[in-house]
């Protein structure tokens, strides 16, 4: 009897027809949307120049499964955010049971730019009948399944359309479906049954059909396996079997193993993470895409090609196996087909998000999260963005320092090379251009070598006392550039031979790994192993095993891959700088 009254009183069009006010959704329990933001913030750095351009990059984030609103027709939304610059892996592996290889299912890496607002379950025939009787040009329908609480079913393509921009007037959003490319043509009852020109406004904030690539991703809600539930027990012997329990998979989908050969009231069973019903089974759900192969690699916001033959339907329902059921599992039909009575739809919104900037000196900037300014005066300035959600601003601020505009270091005169004598030492210079103040590192060796640094912050270097030719440069940085100048590298040559000293003429390793053992050939070296003191860059060696005159035998120690200045001093006096490569 209560099914029976329940009938009696939808055929008396006693639903939940209280309209919202024209361009409103019924706000989340916490009163806005700003309860899903988990953060509006900017990236922009803290220091610029005079008329350089400066990145402002806003950013707002919205918490998955989130919900958004309630629309009285249609029910509860709930947010899928847009993936972030890593996007989800669309399709099946190709070890998922029963993949359907001929629909392709390969799977690429989509990026989705939009946060979207879904419904919780798929459109019921009450939403349909409700939408009806406040947009009269919506068609009657005759359901298969008749119950107010199913889902529609027996609808075309072009129908689910029709409906979606007859609900967005119904909100006063814009719509998303038009009948030319300017969209400048809305889809309404005179033009939409079997309109193979429908254009499709994605930056509209109107009701539309989620494309293929969306319908997936907040199908999946974050899961990878075939379904968004776990179910343990599917493979290849159950994946085509009405008869095998598949206990998770049933507390979220109607289908042959459960439906008992019918649809059955949306939203029943248990969700899946992000707060969605009805994803699996029940009724096959029709998205935007024509039918065709999937593309490789890396694709942003796909919406399949721009014509075809078959529309996408995805999700499965009630009379198909668990296969058909699958996330990834791809169903395709004519659009203008209205006579299947397990295919129904649910409808997706873009949320759009308004951006404002304020850059604190006067200049405004609105519409995108990503802005470029240059400030003409020297500051500090306090900068405002302002994200605007469903009417409900995030504000974020901060402040940037601007200084004078900068020239970076450069190398203005060059370190000379000299000659002198043993013994001597040698005085080098350079000169740098730019803004200063400047920071002045002197090196041992051959330019951008820097393991063997040998003077800081003077723009004059004066040598030890040389025995042996050696080389040295010098790197320049100022604030305006983080790498720096590197000058030449000045060859100091010594002539004579007043103090015998040291001098590396090769070094042998067989792996030339640190910790391994290496010979240092050579003349000048002391047999006495307390005398000789050996750097590899700035690390001394610990271990000199074998001293000859000729030669050391020593321990790499552990210093960084690559090259180095090798040195050996013997009573104070240093060798030239050998170039040592440590694997």
């Amino acid at each position: 009897m209560k099914r029976a009254l329940i009938l009696a009183c939808a055929m008396a069009m006693c639903y939940a027809l209280t309209p919202i006010a024209a361009g409103q959704v019924e706000p989340a329990q916490s009163g806005n949307i700003q309860s899903a933001a988990t953060g509006c913030n900017a990236n922009v750095p803290a220091n610029a120049q005079t008329g350089l351009p400066v990145p402002f990059d806003g950013m707002f984030s919205i918490a998955p499964g989130t919900f958004f609103g309630n629309d009285s027709i249609v029910g509860s939304l709930y947010i899928a955010p847009a993936t972030g610059p890593g996007g989800f892996r669309q399709g099946s592996p190709s070890g998922e049971a029963c993949r359907n290889s001929g629909a392709d299912e390969s799977q690429f890496t989509h990026i989705l730019t939009r946060n979207l607002a879904v419904m919780e379950t798929e459109v019921s025939q009450a939403s349909w009948d409700n939408l009806r009787f406040l947009q009269p040009t919506l068609p009657a329908k005759s359901f298969s399944h008749p119950w107010p609480a199913n889902p529609v079913e027996s609808v075309s393509w072009y129908e689910a359309v029709l409906f979606a921009n007859l609900l967005s007037v119904q909100r006063g959003f814009n719509r998303c479906y038009y009948t030319n490319s300017t969209k400048t043509t809305p889809i309404d009852s005179s033009n939409y049954n079997n309109n193979n020109t429908i254009y499709l406004d994605m930056t509209a904030d109107g009701y539309r059909l989620p494309t293929e690539g969306e319908w997936e991703y907040f199908a999946r809600a974050g899961t990878t396996g075939p379904f968004s539930v776990n179910e343990q027990y599917y493979g290849s012997s159950t994946c085509s079997s009405c008869t095998t329990a598949l206990f998770s998979l049933m507390g979220v989908a109607w289908y042959c193993g459960n439906s008992s050969g019918t649809t059955h009231e949306v939203g029943t069973l248990s969700s899946n993470p992000w707060n969605l019903r009805d994803v699996h089974g029940n009724a096959d759900e029709w998205c935007w895409d024509w039918q065709s192969g999937y593309p490789s690699g890396t694709v942003t916001d796909y919406t399949g090609p721009a014509s075809g033959t078959f529309r996408i339907a995805r999700g499965g329902h009630y009379a198909n196996n668990p296969s058909a059921c699958r996330s990834a599992s791809r169903g395709y039909t004519y659009p203008d087909v209205s006579s299947y009575p397990s295919l129904g739809f649910r409808l997706v919104k873009s949320i759009p998000i308004m951006w404002d900037w304020d850059f604190g000196d006067g200049s405004l900037h609105a519409f995108q999260s990503n802005a470029h300014h240059s400030y003409s005066h020297a500051g500090t300035f306090t900068w405002t963005v302002t994200a605007t959600v469903e009417g409900t601003p995030c504000v974020k601020t901060g402040q940037i320092g601007v200084s004078d505009a900068c020239t970076a270091a450069s190398i203005v005169i060059q370190p000379q090379s000299q000659t002198i004598s043993s013994g001597q030492t040698a005085t080098l210079t350079v000169i740098a251009g730019g803004t200063a103040p400047f920071t002045d590192q002197w090196y041992q060796g051959p330019s951008g070598d820097t393991h063997s640094p040998a003077s800081a912050d003077s723009y004059s270097f004066t040598t030890p006392a040389l025995f042996s030719t050696t080389s040295y440069w010098a790197r320049v940085t100022n604030g305006c550039n983080l790498a720096g100048a590197d000058s030449v590298t000045a060859t100091i040559t010594v002539t004579g031979s007043t103090i015998s000293g040291p001098t590396i003429t090769s070094i042998k390793s067989k792996t030339s790994k640190a910790g391994s053992s290496a010979t240092i050939y050579g003349t000048g070296f002391s047999t006495d192993k307390k005398k000789d003191v050996v750097y590899f860059g700035t690390k001394k060696v610990k271990n000199i095993s074998k001293v000859k005159t000729t030669s050391l035998k020593v321990t790499i120690p552990k210093v960084r891959k690559g090259t180095c200045a090798v040195t050996v001093l013997v009573n104070g006096v240093t060798s030239n700088a050998f170039t040592f490569t440590v694997k």
